[in-house]
């Protein structure tokens, strides 16, 4: 964990997850057994698991035709959301989904890690 001069840790905000998971028509859970008992059940037991990890389910878009799902995370670190990942729930879930994970921060917490870090932004 890289520690910034100047900011408190209560200060810095949670990283945000993004979650891209793709499946295939096969396995959409809306046509596939077995992926939709386990997407039911992950509805089910979500949030108890983001809890557990210190983390808040943003929310989730679905693009039907693509068989694209985007999820939104808070979490404390990318280490709390590996350990969600890492749920046997999720896992099962995995096995029916190609995912990409993708950290960010807001703009103002960026402003605020190179106002710490001594990195100067030129005016326009």
């Amino acid at each position: 964990m890289i520690e910034l001069e100047g900011v408190e840790r209560e200060e810095r905000s949670m990283v945000t997850v993004f979650v891209f998971e793709r499946h295939t028509a096969a396995d959409c859970p809306a046509r596939n057994e077995i992926s939709g008992k386990i997407f039911g059940e992950l509805g089910m037991k979500g949030q108890e698991l983001c809890k557990k990890h210190g983390i808040k389910f943003v929310g989730a878009w679905i693009l039907h035709p693509e068989h694209l799902i985007i999820y939104q995370y808070d979490a404390p670190s990318m280490d709390a959301y590996i350990q969600l990942e890492r749920e046997p729930l999720m896992v099962k879930w995995r096995l029916f989904t190609d995912a990409k994970f993708k950290m960010g921060i807001t703009m103002e917490d960026a402003m605020k890690t190179l106002a710490a870090a001594a990195i100067v932004i030129p005016a326009k």
